[in-house]
């Protein structure tokens, strides 16, 4: 959640030796971010009901490039990079921008959580079109799932973490699929973990 992200930022901010205009920068993005907060928890009390959110043309790719610098303080929490593989043009789709942002903050920190525990922890984000969509996809090398977890996952009452929320990625994939979007999931236990995410193109 945003939270998490700004817990890193903040932390970063701590340190003596950063220069002014770093720090400047983390302070913005924090506060930026904790703006965004009261969007966030509507999100999430939004479980449930139907997302009839007004849809605007929005460009992808900048809100996952947005998304991965907020995102990188928590990574660096857990010894976790963060790559991403992009297009060199925008990638319209009909979207609310606060709303995708949030998806893409959920899948990057289960990814990043799924990799707390191995050496090298790596979350890869490759962005490309295909004919009439746009399609994401997200790459992890942590503790994996069976498949009775990957059918399981997205749905309200389940969880891999013992620790976590459930319902972060319930929203995330309610919200694909209001897009008219898919969701495919490929992993494999103690390999990790891939997310095939596909979304109309404007």
């Amino acid at each position: 959640m945003l939270i998490t992200a700004v817990s890193g930022f903040l932390k970063l901010i701590r340190n003596d030796t950063l220069p002014k205009n770093k720090l400047d920068e983390y302070i913005d993005i924090s506060l930026n971010e904790l703006k965004r907060m009261e969007v966030v928890i509507s999100n999430y009390l939004a479980i449930g009901k139907p997302h009839d959110k007004q849809k605007v043309r929005t460009d992808l790719l900048y809100q996952l490039q947005n998304t991965i610098d907020v995102m990188i303080p928590y990574g660096n929490m857990y010894n976790v990079q963060i790559e991403l593989i992009k297009p060199h043009a925008p990638v319209w789709i009909m979207a609310d921008s606060d709303e995708i942002k949030q998806v893409i903050v959920n899948f990057i920190k289960n990814a990043i959580e799924a990799c707390s525990e191995v050496l090298d922890g790596k979350v890869s984000l490759s962005l490309s079109l295909d004919g009439k969509d746009a399609i994401l996809i997200i790459n992890d090398n942590g503790i994996g799932m069976n498949k009775d977890q990957e059918n399981r996952l997205g749905t309200i009452y389940f969880s891999t973490k013992s620790n976590g929320t459930v319902l972060g990625l319930t929203f995330s994939f309610q919200v694909i699929r209001a897009l008219g979007g898919t969701i495919s999931i490929n992993s494999q236990p103690q390999v990790g973990t891939e997310f095939n995410i596909t979304i109309p193109l404007a």
